[in-house]
């Protein structure tokens, strides 16, 4: 606004919206790179638009355009990792499932996921707030060959002196054991990775 006597905006409509998003996304395909390096590794680049932009055509049923865009990033330099543990750690961030993740560093600009995904009450590196508690339930829900299981969740955390802490289950895929502390660590946030470009193209 310009004034304070204009300050009851109307809210625009939710094709209106759409429309802004599309045309700020297929502005930004034509100028980003395909990728970057060195310090610039982490930034937006033209698969990490295709990416959320075949997901904007996905959520408003625009299915043709969805599979178009999915299908272009599908002829990219992206590609599954071999197995599915390997997603997570920090060491294999910007690998070559991850498309687009929000880039932090500890002791510069570190994220908070170990407070999140720590446990209550226990010592470094595993102590945070126990904020991804996870019901037994949805743990039975795995069969014992999905890969995802193990990666996914723990119970239990081997310390370097051969301790052992046991705790209510809980979501570990951004658990990071090298932070400088529970709200300082490496661990980025991904926002869409290779997996989600292919499920997006099979809905489609």
């Amino acid at each position: 606004t310009k004034s304070l006597n204009d300050l009851a905006v109307s809210r625009n409509s939710k094709s209106q919206v759409y429309d802004q998003i599309i045309k700020d996304l297929m502005e930004a395909e034509v100028v980003l790179p395909t990728s970057y390096s060195n310090a610039d590794v982490g930034r937006a680049t033209k698969g990490a638009v295709r990416a959320i932009l075949s997901k904007v055509y996905l959520f408003n049923r625009n299915f043709d355009l969805a599979a178009i865009t999915a299908r272009l990033i599908t002829q990219m330099n992206y590609s599954l990792v071999p197995n599915y543990d390997d997603i997570w750690p920090s060491a294999n961030e910007n690998g070559p499932e991850h498309i687009f993740s929000v880039q932090f560093k500890a002791g510069l600009r570190g994220s908070g996921f170990n407070n999140q995904f720590g446990v209550r009450g226990g010592r470094a590196p595993i102590n945070g707030d126990s904020g991804a508690i996870i019901n037994q339930s949805f743990i039975d829900s795995f069969s014992e060959n999905d890969l995802r299981k193990n990666a996914s969740f723990r119970t239990s955390f081997t310390f370097s002196d051969g301790s052992t802490a046991n705790f209510e289950p809980h979501v570990w895929k951004f658990f990071n054991p090298d932070g400088i502390t529970p709200s300082n660590t490496d661990t980025n946030w991904p926002v869409i990775r290779y997996s989600d470009v292919l499920l997006i193209l099979a809905e489609a």
